[in-house]
Formats: C-alpha cells, structure tokens, sequence
C-alpha cells in the first residue's frame, strides 16, 4: 500500500474538486471549503482561520487550478486575488469524503470528524456522551421504550481505546437484551468513572 499517494488527475464537479490519487482513492473537495481552510490563512501560533469567509461569496470557484511542481494542488481563486497550495497529505488527513466511506466501527467518528474536519475542540468525550446520554434514556424509557433498542446503538462507542472489550462485553450480556434496564446504565458508567474509565479515553 502506497502510503504516500499522489495526485493522478483534477477536475471540477458542480461546486467541487474531484481529486484521483494514484492509490486509486477518490475525493471530492468543495470549493468554498477549500477557501475557508486555504493552509496559508492559519495564524501560525494560535492555530486560528485569519481568513474570513464573509469576504467571499458563496459562488466562488478556482479561476485556474493545477497540480504544481511540487506535487500540490495549486488554486487562483475567482474572488480575493489569492492563490492557495494544498500538500497532499493535507488534502489526504482533510478529506472528509474518504472519512465518510470508511467502514462504521464507532458512532463516535463524527466527534472525530468535528474535531478534525471543522475544528471544534468542543467535543464530548466518550464518557461525558453516555452522561448526556442518561436523561434521554430515562425519557424513553418511561414512555415504553426498550432499553436495548437505545443501547445497542453504543457498543461501538468505546471502539479502539484500552478497555473497549470490557464495555461490549458487559453491554451485549446486560443491555442488549429486552428485560435490560437503567440500574445496569448506572452500574457500567459507575465502572467507567471509577476506573477512569477502565481507560477507554484516549
């Protein structure tokens, strides 16, 4: 596997940037995206967007775009007189499209997603999305609903940290089952704060 693909061709869809890589990936980037993200419009110290987007309009489009000789992609853009380069392992790390295509493990990808993708730093933990959790839980269930229907859709929460296997084995004998109830919700978020939690945060 080519860890480090390159940029095979360029082509506009509608508002977006198809990219092929050698690897025989796919992205799709949209246009005012890529404005808003241009890497050269990132304070270098405080890490924040000096670009601001309302500068632009919502039809802005690459006037030209190339991949240039060092590989990137090479955008002049039809508003702003600005021209932004785009490495490929940036375009590659930001690729929201392949994110969205990668096999479900984990509802917890679209934090990921947040953190990464728009640069939300606040984001709930694993642990504080099953406190959250909780009222709802307790909402429906008074109103009738199966708790194992709430549930199953967290066992892959904790997919990927230390002690994950813990947290599905106990959901898939206790909770995932029709006589599940709030107590055993309680018992295993009892488990996760008391060790920390059974160190499935990374």
């Amino acid at each position: 596997m080519n860890e480090n693909p390159s940029i095979s061709s360029l082509k506009k869809n509608g508002k977006s940037i198809l990219i092929d890589w050698s690897d025989g990936e796919q992205s799709k980037f949209n246009f005012l995206w890529l404005r808003d993200n241009c890497p050269s419009e990132v304070h270098p110290t405080a890490r924040e967007r000096t670009f601001n987007l309302l500068n632009v309009s919502e039809n802005i489009h690459p006037k030209a775009f190339a991949i240039n000789d060092k590989g990137q992609l090479e955008i002049e853009w039809s508003e702003g007189s600005h021209i932004s380069y785009y490495d490929t392992k940036w375009l590659r790390h930001n690729c929201y499209t392949m994110k969205s295509k990668k096999k479900y493990n984990s509802p917890y990808f679209l934090a990921d997603i947040e953190r990464e993708i728009f640069k939300n730093e606040n984001v709930p933990t694993r642990t504080e999305v099953m406190e959250n959790l909780i009222p709802y839980i307790q909402e429906q269930t008074s109103k009738g609903v199966q708790l194992n229907h709430i549930m199953r859709h967290t066992v892959g929460l904790f997919h990927g940290q230390n002690g994950s296997k813990t947290w599905k084995q106990y959901l898939s004998k206790n909770m995932c089952i029709r006589d599940a109830d709030l107590q055993k919700v309680n018992h295993i978020m009892d488990q996760v704060r008391k060790n920390n939690p059974v160190s499935l945060e990374r």
